[in-house]
């Protein structure tokens, strides 16, 4: 049950006003299955119950079982499709956010290349029958899923933007990584001069108030100073200018900070070494 949970907290925190519905339920027919077929040995009664764990300790099969091989398959399935996620999660962001550090679940890269590590441990202690790298492995395990709790505490909100979403048969469909621009904004209403109006209004905003210096700047903080709906701002840096929102932004810092290399008044920044 463990690597569905981990699936769908990652999909909570990376797509925009997820919620739990009925049908992801089906992430936990596996685990229902097992626990039903093991159910005729929860009924027995302890003695019995210490037997068979003590037996599968004294004298361990050859081979690993039906049940492990399942499993490992299960972990790296899902252990893919968060790495899928925050793929693309982390490529989503550069359209609405000019920095990265808060919003781009480093830690749950290191969570992830954590589990794979431990999903290789496993493998390997299933296989060749090594208890003692099972036990260091599910301690470390342990280890890992309270580290995600607290890491997820931690976490500040992401979505302060209004996603795009493609209307396909008068529906919004969530984006997908392979998705062209054209089709991205196949449904916009933006017509090209209003996007060559938008652009200068941009360009120009941004030479004169430099608002690239802001450490924390947001795709929604310039839309709502060009006034300018978000989702047309974003179609317009994607679109027109062809770069995303982070490149956009820091091409200027960029060029300021050649500016001041140039420039007498910040001499002390030269000198140093």
């Amino acid at each position: 049950m463990l690597a569905p949970f981990c699936f769908l907290y990652v999909k909570a925190l990376t797509v925009r006003n997820w919620k739990f519905e009925p049908q992801h339920l089906l992430h936990f027919a596996p685990a229902v299955l097992v626990y039903f077929l093991f159910s005729i040995v929860f009924f027995n009664d302890i003695k019995t119950k210490e037997n068979l764990i003590l037996d599968s300790y004294n004298n361990p099969d050859s081979s690993p079982s039906i049940f492990l091989i399942i499993a490992a398959v299960q972990i790296l399935i899902y252990l893919l499709a968060v790495a899928k996620l925050l793929r693309y999660h982390n490529k989503k962001i550069k359209d609405y956010f000019s920095y990265q550090e808060s919003v781009n679940l480093r830690w749950l890269k290191y969570f992830l290349l954590t589990n794979f590590i431990l999903w290789m441990a496993f493998i390997i202690s299933t296989y060749f029958n090594i208890q003692m790298l099972m036990d260091i492995s599910n301690l470390l395990f342990t280890f890992a899923m309270y580290s995600i709790g607290y890491f997820g505490i931690k976490q500040p909100d992401i979505f302060f933007y209004e996603e795009i979403l493609p209307v396909i048969n008068n529906q919004k469909v969530p984006l997908s990584e392979g998705l062209s621009e054209k089709k991205k904004y196949a449904s916009s209403s933006l017509t090209d001069e209003l996007s060559q109006e938008y652009a200068a209004r941009l360009i120009d905003l941004m030479h004169k108030e430099k608002l690239y210096l802001q450490g924390n700047l947001k795709l929604v903080d310039i839309a709502e100073r060009v006034n300018v709906p978000q989702h047309h701002l974003s179609q317009v840096i994607n679109g027109k200018l062809k770069k995303n929102f982070n490149d956009f932004v820091n091409e200027f810092r960029v060029e300021e900070f050649k500016e001041r290399l140039l420039n007498e008044d910040y001499k002390n920044l030269r000198d140093q070494d």
